[in-house]
């Protein structure tokens, strides 16, 4: 078993026993977003990190979205995700 997928299995396991730490789903996207994030497959990490806002639309996930979208030279959706990043947490 890979390291990545290890550590995915581990987070997955921990948020879907812990009923306190919130939608485990949300965080099996944003983790699976950021493993695509770190082998530079920005397309794929932003459908991951969309799955993720049905679940939790954090400001933290937009910017995220944000991110891969400027990584993969498409500023006008980058700048859309800030907005409503913005929108979401004003501080």
């Amino acid at each position: 078993m890979s390291k990545n997928i290890f550590i995915l299995a581990v987070f997955v396991a921990f948020f879907s026993i812990n009923s306190n730490a919130g939608d485990y789903r949300a965080y099996y996207h944003y983790m699976m977003g950021d493993k695509y994030y770190f082998e530079e497959d920005f397309e794929s990490a932003i459908t991951e990190y969309v799955k993720a806002t049905v679940y939790d639309d954090s400001s933290q996930i937009r910017l995220k979205i944000a991110h891969c979208y400027l990584r993969a030279e498409n500023p006008d959706a980058a700048i859309s995700n800030i907005k409503k990043s913005i929108e979401l947490d004003q501080e």
